[in-house]
């Protein structure tokens, strides 16, 4: 298709840095200095500590492919493509911001000793000095209304989860992992246990039917916030946001849509609604090409 622009979809957040390689290698990108808009109810810039240097990818989409599922989490995706130069714009579009006493960050990325593998995320103090290795960027956080026309290189990142959110998934549900007699004793009798002081939740511990579990998420009643709209109230974000975009004259050179639904922040009888309804809209001011991350040959 003339004139398409390739629509990429993913399930998890984090397979848009294999797309976004994937796409520079198709030429459908430019290799540096695009603009990001992520559309998304979360922020994901999270700054990761990688077992393997990011700078050894080299641009091999099978080495982009194995590092984005074994070492880049659906939280933490942006910054490493901001390192490695992709963006030198992010915008964090959300339907509302909870506080911005700013809005527009001058911000840096590197990494230690320039190894590629512990980032670090700062935001530029007055003298504006970086060291060569660092990459500065521009970050913005926008509601859809404040959407700008000005920015060149625009990729769309679109998470489902902007038009309806279940809130957050680690307090929704209980994880079961099995573990030996042994190990269950030796939690319940460590005050000081080890686990008890890693950031994944409540962690508690299960004896049933005589085997034994970890129960990550431990909670009980717990309210969290949820961002979950009616499919009419899902249906008018969706045109308002599509609309913004056309007004604005936003003609991004690719877009990937992020599902979210096994990881439980898109609701899971929601995501196939949401879905059909965006791409339905999108349509109407895009010629897209739409494919999944699954299919792509490399």
């Amino acid at each position: 298709m003339d004139n398409a622009i390739k629509t990429i979809i993913v399930e998890e957040h984090n397979e848009a840095f294999f797309v976004w390689h994937y796409a520079i290698k198709e030429g459908y990108i430019k290799k540096e200095g695009n603009c990001l808009f992520h559309i998304d109810e979360h922020s994901d810039m999270n700054v990761p500590f990688f077992n393997t240097s990011i700078n050894d990818l080299n641009g091999d989409l099978q080495k982009v492919d194995d590092f984005t599922d074994e070492e880049v989490a659906i939280a933490g995706f942006i910054t490493p493509a901001v390192y490695m130069g992709i963006f030198d714009n992010v915008y964090w579009i959300k339907r509302k911001h909870r506080k911005r006493s700013a809005k527009n960050f001058d911000l840096f990325i590197g990494s230690h000793n320039d190894e590629g593998r512990k980032l670090m995320l700062g935001e530029i103090q007055d003298n504006g000095k970086l060291d060569m290795t660092s990459k500065r960027f521009n970050y913005l956080k926008l509601e859809p209304h404040e959407i700008q026309g000005d920015c060149q290189n625009v990729i769309l990142d679109i998470d489902l989860d902007f038009f309806s959110c279940s809130g957050n998934p680690n307090f929704n549900e209980k994880l079961f992992v099995e573990i030996s007699k042994s190990e269950y004793d030796n939690f319940n009798s460590d005050r000081y246990h080890r686990l008890r002081y890693v950031n994944i939740g409540k962690i508690g511990t299960l004896k049933r039917e005589g085997k034994y579990y970890y129960v990550f998420n431990d909670y009980e009643g717990v309210q969290t916030e949820n961002q979950r709209l009616t499919e009419s109230e899902i249906k008018e974000e969706i045109e308002r946001f599509v609309g913004y975009l056309d007004i604005n004259n936003i003609r991004p050179s690719l877009i990937d849509i992020c599902r979210s639904r096994f990881s439980g922040y898109t609701p899971k009888d929601q995501w196939e609604f949401i879905e059909k309804h965006l791409i339905d809209a999108l349509s109407k001011i895009y010629p897209l090409e739409i494919e999944m991350k699954g299919s792509l040959v490399y």
